[in-house]
């Protein structure tokens, strides 16, 4: 015996409600009469008014207080004997991309999903559903324990799109979410997944030819851009297929150019076309096929990134140092007077560690000199600050380099040390970087060798990426969009990210705002209503567009729940049934009740 919804006896309120309704019964209606001896002597009276009366016992009022007791024990779920859970399904559906997948006799997603319908026809409507997409962090799609309804109207929305993934950590999250009574279904389109052994495996996948873009890239040169793709296909034969190079404007699509291709399974075939160098998005598209979402690959056009650098030594140690033949050389770097503007400074001065700049600082340590030809101590995968990207010594060697250096200390990490002698050192502090090159260039060679433009070229490559901005406008699906920004958190708190179907997402971060790039398309980053930067999103990933792996399999569960048949049956279904009946006889006979009194 209990209350299955214990709020439901709030309801009860409406007992002491009917008493008081027939305490302070309306006044009566003035009637004019011949005289009060006409009236039988016990007629009873009553006061004008809304005053306190003598309660009187009338059918009528122990009706609509049986009627108010039975309403709250319809309520609360009042039931007699041990109350009788629901059935909880929980199920994990596969989120990959290969879902989506199609052929003449429909898509894996519609098959999994119209399997899914028949199981939510059979629960009662007392059950329970959560819904579980896999992921590298999995995620709820319905629920936890959401009703039949809710699950339904959530799988409206599913639509699988991720790259490969395990989904392991989601077979997890649905185990402790099942508990030790709950039913566990994994839905997919492989054979090849051991999921834990309480799920019910099933694969609605089927073995379909497919062809792709596994790789696009637009390189400019000069007036004239290079559209590049890279086209792969899985299946038995050779697979004929038409390339599409489309300029997209908007909601308008002008095809450039195409290409009839065929392709061998499993062999990558390269196309190319030269276009005009323009800021129009670029779409390289294939004809339909067995996977809509790997045919097409939009490309934007990167943004122009140009490194300014401020260069502050005398002539003879430029010219020593190459600066003037080493700035030209390297691409997107612009050579500026003013030093407030530069965000690269080379210096033999100490100017001391500015937010937001690095400083290479060529100057000899102390006053003795030593001259070192190895061997050289490298940190080569050291990022400065910290910072994602190209690490600072990458591709150096310093073979056959003479270095001639002062014996005095450098502050800050070590990254190149020759014995105990540091030769350059990174300083770095409020978001500021100083590189103290222990360097007299007049007696080296490091400037002539090939290591001294790599390592200029690591140094801009590093700058570059510190510059406000898109990090990024091509990525793939599963990345992450990110923009390095360089106003007030306030104004950061304005961005948000307008994603293909129109959805508005939140930025996270200050510096660097990020997004999670989980759908294909243009996506619009916005300050307030004014657009900031454009990003194309694009789903490749060669595992998942080979759906020879594909298969139909339905494997039983290993381990059944023992609670699993005592969760078929109501929850005080049918008590429920005998209060409602009660509850509409109790109002129609004190209406018949009420009718005869008038």
């Amino acid at each position: 015996m209990g209350f299955s919804s214990p709020i439901g006896l709030l309801a009860f309120l409406a007992v002491p409600a009917v008493l008081v309704l027939h305490l302070f019964r309306r006044r009566f209606r003035e009637r004019s009469v011949a005289g009060l001896f006409l009236f039988a002597a016990d007629a009873l009276p009553a006061d004008a008014g809304r005053t306190r009366a003598r309660l009187l016992r009338t059918p009528s009022l122990w009706l609509e207080l049986l009627a108010a007791v039975l309403f709250g024990l319809l309520l609360s779920g009042f039931h007699v004997g041990a109350a009788k859970a629901g059935v909880h399904l929980v199920v994990v559906l596969d989120d990959s991309a290969s879902m989506g997948a199609a052929d003449a006799s429909g898509a894996v997603r519609d098959d999994a999903l119209a399997y899914l319908e028949r199981r939510l026809d059979a629960l009662d409507e007392d059950a329970r559903v959560t819904l579980v997409r896999t992921g590298r962090r999995p995620s709820l799609l319905a629920g936890p324990r959401a009703t039949v309804t809710q699950a339904r109207r959530a799988l409206e929305s599913w639509k699988p799109i991720k790259p490969v993934h395990d989904p392991a950590s989601a077979w997890e999250l649905g185990v402790d979410l099942a508990g030790s009574d709950g039913e566990l279904l994994f839905l997919t389109d492989r054979e090849d997944f051991d999921p834990p052994p309480r799920y019910r495996h099933l694969a609605f996948g089927r073995a379909i030819p497919n062809a792709a873009v596994v790789g696009a890239r637009r390189v400019v040169r000069g007036e004239e851009e290079r559209v590049f793709a890279d086209l792969l296909a899985w299946g038995s034969g050779e697979v004929a297929a038409t390339v599409h190079l489309e300029a997209v404007a908007g909601d308008a699509v002008r095809e450039i150019t195409r290409k009839d291709v065929v392709l061998r399974p499993r062999r990558a075939l390269h196309v190319a076309w030269t276009v005009p160098a323009g800021d129009i998005p670029f779409r390289v598209r294939l004809s339909d096929d067995g996977l809509a979402a790997d045919n097409t690959t939009t490309l934007l056009p990167e943004p122009a990134r140009v490194v300014p650098v401020h260069v502050d030594v005398d002539e003879q140690t430029a010219a020593q140092l190459r600066i003037a033949r080493v700035f030209a050389a390297l691409p997107g770097v612009r050579v500026v007077d003013e030093v407030e503007r530069a965000r690269l400074r080379v210096t033999a001065g100490d100017p001391g560690i500015k937010a937001g700049v690095v400083t290479l600082r060529v100057a000899a340590a102390g006053g003795e000199r030593d001259a070192w030809i190895g061997p050289f101590l490298l940190e080569r995968g050291r990022m400065l600050a910290g910072e994602d990207g190209r690490p600072v010594l990458q591709g150096l060697t310093l073979e056959g380099v003479v270095w001639s250096a002062g014996r005095g200390e450098l502050p800050g990490l070590p990254l190149v040390l020759a014995s105990e002698q540091v030769l350059l050192a990174e300083e770095s502090r409020a978001g500021g970087t100083q590189l103290h090159l222990n360097l007299d260039p007049a007696r080296s060679n490091l400037a002539a060798s090939p290591d001294w433009p790599i390592l200029m070229s690591n140094i801009v490559e590093h700058v570059r990426g510190r510059l406000p901005g898109p990090v990024a406008v091509n990525v793939r699906v599963g990345e992450e969009i990110a923009l390095r920004f360089a106003g007030t958190p306030e104004a950061a708190s304005t961005h948000a990210l307008l994603d293909p179907e129109g959805e508005r997402h939140a930025a996270r971060g200050w510096r660097y705002l990020s997004w999670a790039a989980t759908r294909p398309g243009i996506h619009r980053l916005v300050q307030g209503e004014q657009d900031v930067a454009r990003f194309a999103v694009n789903f490749v990933d060669a595992v998942e567009s080979d759906l020879t792996r594909s298969t139909i399999v339905d494997v039983e569960p290993v381990e059944v729940p023992d609670v699993v048949a005592a969760s078929a049956g109501p929850r005080g279904r049918d008590e429920a049934r005998i209060f409602a009946l009660l509850l509409l006889l109790a109002v129609v006979f004190d209406w018949w009740v009420l009718g005869r009194r008038r």
